[in-house]
C-alpha cells in the first residue's frame, strides 16, 4: 500500500512497515545495545528491586517500540463511493488514494497512504503515527524517559559508591 509494506488478510492489516524501514533496523540495534548495557553493566551493580524496575523499563521500551513500528497506524482501506446527491463531498475524498477520509485523517506523502487520526510521520519508527499506533508510541516515549531517569539514578548511585 503506497510506499509501505503490509501483511494483511481479508481486509485487515496485521503488520505494516513504513518506507523508512532501515531506520527501524538502526533503532532496533540501538535498543539492543542499551539493553545489553543494562544487563551486563548496570544490573550487576544494583539491588534486586532496582534490577526488576530496570528490566521492566527496558523490556517495555523494546515492546512498545516494536508495536509502534509494526502495527497498522490506521491505514484507510475503504474506497470512496460516489454519492449522487449534491454537496461538497469531494473535499473529503483523497485525490491520491481515492479513499473517503474522515475528520482528523490525512494523506502522508512519505508513506503514500491516508491515515486515520494522523499525528505525524515519525522517521524513528519508520512510518506514520496515527490512531492505530499512537498509544504504543506514547508508551515508547514514556519508557524512554523512564529509562533516562533510571540511568541517571544508577549513575548517581555508582558515582557515590566509587567515591566511598
Amino acid at each position: 500500500m503506497g510506499n509501505t509494506y503490509c501483511l494483511g488478510y481479508r481486509g485487515y492489516i496485521y503488520l505494516n512497515i513504513g518506507p523508512d524501514w532501515p531506520l527501524n533496523l538502526f533503532m532496533g540495534l540501538i535498543l539492543a545495545a542499551i539493553n545489553a548495557f543494562f544487563i551486563f553493566v548496570m544490573a550487576p551493580r544494583v539491588v534486586f528491586e532496582l534490577k526488576c524496575i530496570g528490566f521492566f523499563i527496558y523490556f517495555g521500551c523494546i515492546v512498545s517500540y516494536s508495536i509502534t513500528a509494526l502495527k497498522n497506524p490506521g491505514i484507510i482501506l475503504t474506497p470512496w463511493e460516489l454519492e449522487l446527491e449534491e454537496g461538497n463531498k469531494e473535499e473529503k475524498m483523497c485525490k491520491d488514494c481515492d479513499v473517503y477520509t474522515e475528520e482528523g485523517s490525512e494523506h502522508c506523502f512519505e508513506c503514500g497512504i491516508c491515515i486515520k487520526g494522523y499525528d505525524h510521520h515519525c522517521p524513528l519508527s519508520g512510518k506514520c503515527i496515527g490512531s492505530g499506533n499512537i498509544f504504543a508510541f506514547y508508551s515508547f516515549l514514556a519508557f524512554i524517559f523512564s529509562g533516562l531517569v533510571y540511568f541517571s539514578v544508577w549513575f548517581i548511585i555508582t558515582i557515590n559508591e566509587l567515591g566511598s
